[in-house]
């Protein structure tokens, strides 16, 4: 198994964003563990219709809170 930040670094890679996004101020231990649960959650979804779900879901909270946001 990879070390923690060769995974990091993948992950990183894959979302074009540097690595040291996830040792900043605003990304702290918390957050790397609700990301790590969240990927998990992810994998274990055996249907592509139920990650549709979730993927629409989080669309709806970001578009709400940019309408939030522009509304400021």
């Amino acid at each position: 198994m990879r070390n923690p930040h060769q995974i990091l670094t993948r992950i990183a890679e894959a979302l074009g964003v540097p690595v040291e996004t996830f040792s900043s101020g605003s990304f702290v231990a918390h957050d790397c563990e609700m990301l790590s649960e969240l990927i998990a959650l992810w994998l274990s979804l055996e249907r592509g219709s139920d990650r549709n779900k979730v993927l629409a879901y989080v669309r709806a909270i970001i578009a709400a809170q940019q309408q939030g946001s522009e509304r400021s």
